[in-house]
């Protein structure tokens, strides 16, 4: 497959919690990263490393995080075919993805499993 992959996860935090800063990182990407929370943009990444500062843009009560993945034809050079080596075929979000709030305690959410 090639193209946009969409990964989404619904994920609940306490008033206190949604005050904290929050980091998402998520780990190796091949190739590009999109990440919204609740519909908004928390950035693009095309290269490493992956992670994303999720502060303001996290809400007490329940919120959708989701992560956007674009990779290259890479995977299609595995057809067999004439074709001379172009690259690594691994892409997608590999992982792993965690979820750091940040100050007292550590709370992980491996969203890629």
């Amino acid at each position: 497959y090639s193209g946009i992959g969409v990964y989404s996860q619904k994920v609940e935090f306490t008033r206190e919690e949604a005050e904290k800063q929050i980091e998402l990182d998520l780990g190796k990407v091949l190739v590009a990263a999109k990440v919204l929370v609740n519909g908004e943009s928390a950035g693009v990444k095309l290269a490493s490393p992956y992670t994303y500062d999720l502060t303001g843009l996290i809400q007490p009560g329940e919120n959708t995080i989701e992560i956007r993945v674009a990779n290259t034809i890479a995977p299609h050079y595995k057809i067999p075919r004439k074709t001379i080596h172009l690259g690594p075929t691994d892409s997608g979000l590999i992982g792993p993805v965690e979820l750091t709030l940040m100050n007292n305690r550590k709370r992980n959410h491996y969203l890629s499993n």
